[in-house]
């Protein structure tokens, strides 16, 4: 018999063996989810307060066949936090594959994140199918590509000179408040942002990670980025370079960042970073080089009428509308969207308010902006009229919602 439950104790280090050997391209060893005899004498240790891990234990021998890992952290949406859940390392082991349960670790992990407040639910995909069927829909796109880096620095406009002072620094813990507002300010303005913020109300950011720089104007930090190196792609290179975020306060600060701190991997040919659209680098590269990743991301609303109460709308829209969902495990559900001002509420709306049908995949889509209500319902994917179709484009535009961090 297989149980489903929170890891417990040294349980964590057998999980995190069992997603490495399924996620890992080499032959995984023997039994990776067993306990070894170091975690047999060893507690485990979790770093993150905000991690849920949810395992299957081989209730014959203890072994953990399989695992699930979800983080809570803050993602945006029309300038609005909302509490998700980041789930990573889905993973069953080989011999136990086929019983339903990746599906059951899936919905346990989700029920846990819930409880603790999250309203959606983000991951990357390895198939879309598997997760539409456990309510997630197709959210956005990751369009990261491998630059050349003596093309890039060349196509890149000239820092401005003059002016406050730029200095380039690795990152102090006192800086964690600064960084922690250029994530915020630049959140509000991109939708599916991911903050690393643990839990409510504790330190929205890690500025110890080794790779890690600030940028200062004129003494104060106007720019933060991370930047790894990992073995080279080219023969004869010495690594290559990794941007796994950069954010600054203006256009320049962008400019200078790329300048000066992925300058400082002058030994890298080649420098891995996610190209935003309408971004800097979209607009500044005479051509992309080598696309390393165009792959999806999802998002599920745990609870639609929170997440829908709590995200943010353009200013001027104006709308009241009855959702009609399916696909949720505990039957049909109705909610009722008011949005005004910017803001929205659930409830009770007119008697003779619009309806819509939808799943809760294509809520999730919808949600982010990914999917066009008018070309849904042209395809069949939402039931109701062609205003209605309209009036939901307008509540739900935006810039298209991309999932700027891993997790």
């Amino acid at each position: 018999m297989i149980t489903v439950r929170g890891a417990e104790g040294r349980e964590v280090a057998a999980a995190e063996r069992l997603a490495a050997a399924v996620f890992s391209s080499s032959t995984p060893g023997p039994r990776p989810g067993a306990l070894s005899e170091h975690d047999r004498v060893a507690p485990a240790v979790v770093a993150d307060p905000g991690e849920l891990r949810v395992v299957a234990v081989d209730d014959g021998g203890g072994a953990v066949v399989g695992t699930v890992t979800v983080r809570l952290r803050g993602q945006w949406f029309g300038g609005a936090r909302l509490l998700g859940a980041a789930v990573s390392s889905v993973a069953v082991d080989p011999a136990h594959r086929g019983r339903g349960l990746g599906g059951a670790l899936l919905e346990s992990a989700l029920e846990a994140a819930a409880a603790s407040g999250a309203v959606v639910a983000a991951l990357v995909p390895s198939t879309h199918r598997f997760y539409r069927a456990h309510g997630f829909g197709v959210a956005g796109r990751r369009p990261v590509h491998a630059l050349r880096v003596r093309e890039l620095l060349a196509d890149l406009p000239r820092v401005p000179r003059g002016g406050a002072a730029l200095v380039v620094r690795p990152t102090a813990p006192d800086d964690a408040a600064a960084v922690a507002d250029l994530v915020e300010r630049r959140a509000a303005v991109l939708d599916g942002t991911l903050d690393h913020r643990r839990l409510p109300g504790g330190p929205a950011e890690d500025v110890s990670e080794a790779g890690s720089w600030v940028l200062e104007r004129g003494g104060r930090v106007t720019g933060w980025c991370v930047v790894h190196r990992r073995p080279p792609s080219v023969p004869g290179a010495t690594y290559d370079g990794v941007v796994r975020d950069l954010v600054g306060e203006t256009p320049d600060d962008e400019v200078a960042l790329w300048r000066y701190a992925v300058a400082d991997v002058p030994a890298a040919p080649l420098v891995e970073a996610l190209v935003l659209p309408g971004g800097l680098l979209e607009e500044s590269l005479e051509r992309l080089v080598a696309p390393v990743e165009d792959g999806t991301w999802m998002l599920r609303l745990l609870d639609p009428a929170a997440a829908l109460a709590q995200r943010g709308y353009a200013p001027g829209t104006t709308a009241e509308v009855r959702l009609r969902v399916t696909g949720s495990a505990g039957g049909p559900v109705e909610v009722g969207l008011g949005v005004g001002s910017g803001r929205a509420r659930t409830g009770a709306v007119a008697p003779d308010a619009p309806v819509v049908e939808l799943g809760l995949a294509d809520l999730g889509s919808v949600f982010t902006g990914h999917l066009d209500p008018v070309r849904a319902r042209a395809r069949g994917r939402i039931a109701c009229d062609a205003a209605t179709a309209a009036l939901l484009r307008g509540v739900f535009a935006g810039p298209p919602a991309v999932l700027t961090r891993a997790f």
